[in-house]
């Protein structure tokens, strides 16, 4: 019996995914002074905070691609965003271990609930569905990134 060579991509580049993760809260972070800033730009900063996401993790590998992860995908991203930090408890009960892409949507979910702090409600609500929309269209753009192809 013979082993292959793993393929590039065939396992997570850790300094891929560590420098992802890193300009990923470097995004956040700038996204919370810019919203305590200009408090009316909260629907695009959500936008651009999803599509940074969605395009992060998918190019890192820490979200598979869209025809393998369809169900995963729209089960965290449900659950993040619909009962955010309450979400664990779920995965607590089922003794489950949360994917990396559950930690980095539930950090963009917490960035959204502090921004709440400075934004009108009703201007809040909006960028936060605008997070849930970037973070999918972001996803469906990732597959132009992903070390597979390239």
């Amino acid at each position: 019996m013979t082993t292959r060579r793993p393929k590039k991509g065939d396992s997570l580049d850790r300094p891929r995914v560590l420098r992802t993760l890193l300009i990923l809260f470097l995004i956040f972070v700038a996204s919370l002074m810019l919203a305590r800033w200009r408090p009316n730009l909260a629907p695009w900063i959500g936008m651009l905070d999803g599509l940074a996401v969605g395009i992060g993790l998918g190019a890192a590998g820490l979200v598979r691609s869209y025809d393998e992860s369809w169900d995963e995908f729209w089960e965290t991203t449900a659950q993040v965003y619909l009962i955010g930090p309450l979400s664990l408890l779920l995965y607590w009960f089922r003794k489950e271990t949360p994917s990396a892409f559950f930690w980095v949507g539930l950090a963009a979910e917490l960035m959204s609930y502090i921004m709440l702090c400075f934004v009108p409600p009703l201007i809040w609500l909006a960028a936060d569905l605008m997070l849930f929309f970037g973070t999918f269209v972001g996803w469906l753009l990732s597959g132009f990134f992903r070390p597979e192809y390239y």
